[in-house]
């Protein structure tokens, strides 16, 4: 967890009322009747019923669960995951359920499906944000979003309320991964920034300050030990989602063949841009997907 110089603002106000509270929220783990809710991690909604957050986050809750790790479907992980975004200016708050996740590694990003109450999924308008697949460029400013050190809290009742501690910040791209930082704490594509990102971030919302794009989500951050340093915090960088299989038909249903989230892309269910710097690859294992073809010079320049 970063710490912050006595002197310095480090996170902007995010009151219940402002926009980014409909598509971005803290997730929350019910292990069992008997235990209480967990929260860790931000999730982001994408599109109508799809959402991302970070891998770390459900690996976090599978070990709480009892399990080595999270594989896809959430069938691993013994436990309900559901959030809540705020709408009406924070005035109401409408539940939503995580109903199936995927990954693909070494990306740090789970792509989930969510499901709402029938007559809220059918009448509200849902928020989405405007996604860029590529990175921003070196020197670009960005904010992002997301709910630190929040928890749960029983009431005089017993009936568990949570105490969230939504967080925006604020920092300037200082290198781009194109394809992986090392091979250890970021072997996949992301953006160095010192923007501050405080444990429980994980999985939020990253845009571009420049257009609002959404072009990544929180993944990690080492401390700023002194008054001097700049925090060092690491962002996922969005097109390796794209490679993700998901086993959803054309109806919504699950448990279909496997298909892409390009293939989603394609089918307009999500809207993105910088599609068309994406080509097709086969790897090593001859699994199909998708690589960038961009200029990286040009990202590096500022």
């Amino acid at each position: 967890m970063c710490r912050p110089n006595k002197n310095e603002i480090t996170f902007l106000k995010t009151g219940s009322e402002q926009l980014i509270h409909e598509i971005a929220s803290p997730l929350i783990a019910q292990f069992n009747d008997e235990t209480p809710m967990y929260l860790d991690g931000t999730a982001t909604i994408i599109g109508k019923g799809y959402g991302i957050t970070a891998s770390h986050v459900l690996e976090e809750f599978a070990k709480r669960s009892g399990v080595q790790s999270f594989k896809e479907g959430l069938n691993s992980i013994n436990c309900s995951l559901r959030f809540y975004i705020s709408v009406n200016k924070g005035k109401d708050l409408i539940p939503l359920t995580v109903l199936r996740a995927w990954k693909r590694p070494p990306s740090d990003i789970t792509f989930f499906a969510f499901g709402a109450e029938p007559e809220i999924n059918n009448s509200h308008k849902w928020k989405v944000p405007k996604i860029s697949l590529l990175p921003p460029k070196v020197g670009d400013n960005i904010f992002a979003f997301g709910f630190a050190e929040s928890e749960t809290l029983p009431n005089t009742d017993g009936i568990p309320t949570a105490n969230v501690k939504p967080r925006t910040t604020t920092g300037k791209v200082k290198e781009v991964y194109h394809l992986k930082r090392d091979d250890s704490r970021m072997p996949f594509p992301g953006f160095l920034t010192n923007a501050r990102f405080d444990g429980g971030m994980s999985g939020g919302p990253v845009f571009n300050s420049s257009n609002g794009s959404l072009c990544g989500i929180i993944s990690s951050s080492i401390p700023a030990y002194t008054p001097e340093e700049e925090h060092s915090s690491f962002v996922s960088t969005l097109w390796p989602m794209v490679n993700i299989q998901v086993d959803i038909t054309k109806s919504n249903y699950f448990g279909g063949p496997n298909i892409s989230v390009m293939d989603l892309l394609n089918r307009k269910e999500i809207i993105a841009s910088d599609i068309q710097y994406l080509v097709p690859m086969t790897d090593v294992n001859g699994d199909h997907g998708y690589v960038p073809n961009y200029d990286q010079n040009n990202w590096n320049s500022k």
